[in-house]
């Protein structure tokens, strides 16, 4: 955790929800995605490059069998 500098605003973001479908129609498996509300953004004032972190399920249970 790091203080925020007071010329910089906190950006919002919030959970995309979707399900993958196969070709009969059923449901294959579900993918969140998190994702910034960059409208609320200025350039040059809230932000000077974008980062986002993607990570797969598999790759996370994997970490988490091996650690454990």
């Amino acid at each position: 955790m790091v203080l925020r500098p007071n010329k910089n605003n906190p950006i919002d973001v919030k959970w995309i929800y979707k399900e993958k479908k196969n070709v009969k129609g059923e449901i294959k498996r579900y993918k969140t995605r998190l994702v910034a509300k960059d409208y609320s953004q200025k350039q040059e004032i809230d932000y000077d490059e974008i980062f986002a972190l993607v990570a797969r399920l598999e790759i996370i249970q994997l970490i988490i069998a091996i650690t454990a």
